[in-house]
């Protein structure tokens, strides 16, 4: 999700519905079919009925079941198939099964319902379009789920519309079929998805347009679908797709081959609250929202949010993290180096305007979410999040650092499933072939960064001169380990010097031949996150 939104529209109401998810159950498929025929006449109407099929897997001996459903936005009429009976309390619905299913023993259920006439910031209705909206916990409000990121599951949606509608979904189309008055269509993914990532999108007034991208080095073609509205900018929409196929390249060389089997991109409306959603192969935008940096952000989020989801919304850093930073290297790749710093240099400049002192990893929100302005706080999610991954590059090298990230994103024991903050780090330190843990310690579990107030001394010796540098943090939150880099001027001549922070008031003493004339710290802002005072004279 792109950190861009409108205010008007970000709800602040504590979410707070996460339950102890049943652990006895699997998805392994949901079939959603909808019926959405009365939803783009007259006044704006969000009611349709509906019904998903679930294909379940047994993780134990059980008897009945238990998901999410939302009691605000959804009546739920009937229970088949293995399922005899249910009880719908407290956003849960509890489903009696007609027999034992015992151990990795596949069963379905259907359940028919209806989502009611309101608007619940999962179902979005427009003057002829409708579309949903579910990170984080929005799927629950227009189809019962199992409604954590780390149960993914295949997924066929299939909708009938007016005729003049186009629908669009997760994962190819599998068919449509029109009388001339009505569509139906059939849209299915056999790639693992989290309910938070499934979609749809429905307009009259959609155009689309499709090209092809093939994938590097390979003969694979994955079909790139544009849908837009009369009310977008053209030629913000062409220069996007020529930039898209570019991309598309660049990410896979960077991660690995894109993952799935398409890319979507479509423009929604004005009610939308964030600048984009990264739906997996479907992604939504704001209005006329072509631009470079947020497909890239959206983009790259197919591969971290995606293809690699976070095992509970504590790791949402991670998605939005990598996104953020995907957008500075893709600058770095178009328009080079200084774009690159400059980029990184803004997002961690605005971290420390806005900064809500508190640490980015918060185990709690496993269990009760917070609200939408806290769980996305561009100043932590996106922009330290972002910073995090800029500094890991500094502290590892570049060879190493893209060679880890690349290493990351196809590792098939992650391709397609979840990993936690923890795991992530394990993974980091093995790669590197050291204890990283110190790294993401201070900057992942404790709030704030570093405040230097630095002091150095030249001194003129009988065979040259010494520049003694002191380093002194003087933050509340305990001290920043980080390797420092130290520029020295002297005449013509410019020298860096590197070395490792590892306490407070350390000293650090440095040789010369020619008398310097100015010392600078952290030159290259390779610890992006401080604030740094440097003064002559200790």
């Amino acid at each position: 999700m792109n950190k861009i939104f409108y205010i008007a529209f970000v709800f602040l109401l504590l979410i707070g519905t996460t339950f102890a998810q049943d652990k006895n159950i699997d998805v392994q498929n949901y079939s959603i079919d909808l019926d959405l025929s009365n939803n783009f006449k007259g006044p704006l109407n969000y009611a349709f009925d509906a019904k998903t099929v679930i294909k379940v897997k047994a993780l134990s001996d059980i008897s009945s079941l238990s998901i999410n459903a939302i009691e605000h936005s959804l009546q739920i009429n009937s229970v088949s198939g293995a399922a005899t009976s249910f009880s719908h309390f407290d956003d849960i619905l509890n489903i009696n099964l007609d027999r034992v299913y015992t151990f990795n023993e596949e069963f379905e259920i259907s359940i028919s319902y209806a989502h009611k006439n309101l608007f619940d910031t999962a179902i979005y209705a427009g003057k002829g379009i409708m579309y949903t909206d579910c990170e984080p916990e929005g799927a629950r409000s227009w189809f019962p789920c199992k409604d954590f990121p780390d149960d993914k599951a295949t997924f066929e949606i299939k909708a009938k519309v007016p005729a003049n509608v186009l629908f669009g979904s997760n994962g190819l189309l599998i068919d449509s079929t029109s009388d001339g008055i009505f569509t139906n269509y059939t849209w299915k993914t056999d790639l693992q998805t989290a309910t938070y990532l499934a979609v749809f999108v429905a307009s009259n007034d959609y155009k689309l347009r499709e090209i092809t991208w093939e994938v590097p080095g390979t003969r694979q073609v994955i079909p790139v679908r544009f849908y837009y509205q009369s009310t977008d900018d053209v030629k913000k929409l062409d220069l996007m797709i020529s930039r898209v196929p570019k991309m598309l390249d660049y990410f896979s060389g960077v991660f690995g081959n894109y993952p799935f089997e398409k890319l979507g991109l479509a423009t929604v409306d004005s009610h939308f609250p964030w600048g984009g959603m990264e739906n997996q192969t479907l992604i939504t935008l704001c209005p006329n929202c072509w631009t470079d940096d947020l497909l890239a952000h959206e983009i790259a989020h197919q591969w971290f949010g995606d293809l690699i989801s976070p095992s509970q919304w504590s790791d949402i850093w991670l998605n939005e993290g990598f996104a953020t930073y995907s957008e500075t290297i893709w600058a770095e790749s178009t328009d080079g180096i200084g774009k690159y710093k400059a980029l990184n240099k803004y997002n961690a400049d605005s971290y420390l305007i806005t900064n809500p002192h508190r640490a980015i990893y918060n185990r709690s929100w496993d269990t009760l979410l917070p609200s939408n302005d806290t769980l996305f706080n561009v100043a932590m999610t996106y922009n330290k999040s972002g910073a995090i991954l800029y500094m890991l590059r500094y502290v590892l090298g570049d060879d190493m650092f893209f060679r880890f990230v690349k290493s990351y994103a196809t590792d098939p024991n992650l391709m397609f499933k979840n990993i936690s903050t923890n795991e992530f780090v394990k993974l980091v330190s093995e790669y590197a072939g050291k204890d990283m843990t110190w790294f993401f310690d201070q900057w992942l579990y404790r709030p704030n960064h570093p405040i230097y107030n630095n002091k150095y001394q030249i001194i003129e010796e009988d065979n040259g001169w010494k520049v003694k540098f002191k380093i002194t943090q003087t933050q509340r939150e305990g001290f920043f380990k980080m390797p420092i880099e130290i520029q020295v001027n002297s005449g013509k001549s410019v020298q860096f010097f590197k070395f490792n922070n590892d306490y407070n008031n350390q000293v650090f003493e440095i040789k010369l031949k020619d008398e310097p004339d100015d010392v600078i710290f952290d030159p290259n802002d390779g610890i992006i996150l401080k604030i740094a005072r440097t003064a002559q004279g200790f």
